[in-house]
């Protein structure tokens, strides 16, 4: 059988897919032009069932639950693809933006675009708060959409969050600038699992050799946006 044919099925969320899966895929395709890749969103609380069912070959995930419990990932094989880490964004043309030094305490009053309360950009931002004593501020909208929350920060009246890999895409396009403020465990690596026990066929085992071959390849290029 030709290893360079067949498909590949692979599961990611949106912050994942909008980032650091497209350098990956678009150097895959180049490498195998006749596999197939069939993408899926999902999120964290998705991965295990997804590659349990083998409704996946493989999957892209943000650390942290459930993820980061070997009890409750035994099956799987999990491994640090590359280090990421969530960001403060605004609009390049914002006055927030000139500022050359920034407190969160700033933004107490700014118009801000989270998740819920149950995921790590929310949770982030609200412990920088508490760790400056500082109320956390309303949030004017909820959404886990990079895309709306790019084009509605590009508006220069809203604040949010960002994984700082999906800036490598986002951040010309849209126009937007790293705040610098550093934030409480904000660390966010994306992780690559498996099902253990499982054979996996050439075209899927040179996907996931392929990820990790441009995923390093990105973190050990030096990056513009670091210095913003």
């Amino acid at each position: 059988m030709d290893p360079t044919i067949g498909e590949v099925r692979v599961g990611c969320p949106e912050s994942i897919s909008a980032a650091v899966l497209q350098p990956i895929i678009e150097e895959f395709a180049q490498q195998y032009p006749r596999v197939v890749l069939d993408l899926e969103t999902l999120n964290n609380l998705s991965v295990a069932r997804a590659l349990r069912e083998r409704s996946l070959d493989v999957v892209l995930a943000r650390g942290g639950w459930p993820l980061d419990n070997p009890e409750l990932v035994s099956d799987l094989n999990v491994e640090t693809l590359c280090n990421d880490e969530l960001v403060i964004v605004v609009d390049s043309r914002s006055s927030l933006a000139r500022r050359r030094k920034i407190d969160i305490a700033d933004l107490r009053n700014e118009n801000w675009i989270l998740t819920s309360e149950d995921r790590l950009n929310y949770q982030v931002i609200a412990k920088t708060f508490a760790r400056r004593g500082v109320a956390m501020p309303e949030i004017r909208m909820k959404t886990i959409s990079v895309h709306v929350r790019a084009n509605m920060v590009a508006t220069g009246r809203f604040v949010s969050t960002f994984p700082r890999s999906v800036l490598a895409l986002y951040q010309e396009r849209f126009g937007l600038k790293v705040l610098p403020i550093e934030l409480t465990d904000a660390n966010w690596p994306i992780m690559i699992a498996t099902l253990k026990n499982r054979t996996l066929s050439s075209v899927v085992e040179r996907f996931i050799a392929c990820a990790k071959s441009v995923a390093k390849s990105m973190t050990e290029r030096p990056s513009k946006h670091r210095r913003l």
